[in-house]
């Protein structure tokens, strides 16, 4: 199977804070699953439908102020070996500040660089 992703995603969990931008202005918190600088994987607890769009806060360990991005759901299916109804989304953004945009590739560069040192002792 040929891989699509033009972003290596990388298995990390981050705390998000998220909103459907229309037609509510609820927020929701959860946890990444994977994260890359074009999109994040999260789960939540009701299904949102690809093709909506989403306003994104992400908060990264290594940084006291959360990145900001719009970002559009791509795919959502439901966790199977949940009780509690759970799905999983993959999220593309679409639009973040170029220094957000910088801070979230520090830390990802970080992150693999990490795991890089950790395979090679």
């Amino acid at each position: 199977m040929e891989e699509r992703r033009k972003f290596v995603r990388l298995d990390t969990t981050v705390r998000i804070r998220y909103k459907v931008l229309i037609p509510t202005e609820d927020h929701n918190d959860t946890n990444s699953r994977d994260l890359s600088s074009g999109g994040v994987k999260i789960e939540v607890k009701e299904p949102i439908k690809p093709s909506t769009v989403l306003w994104l806060e992400i908060n990264l360990p290594s940084e006291t102020d959360p990145l900001e991005a719009k970002g559009e759901v791509i795919w959502q299916e439901k966790i199977a070996a949940t009780e509690n109804n759970r799905y999983e989304m993959g999220i593309k953004f679409l639009e973040m500040d170029l220094n957000d945009r910088n801070r979230l590739s520090k830390y990802l560069f970080s992150l693999l660089h990490s795991k890089f040192e950790q395979k090679s002792n």
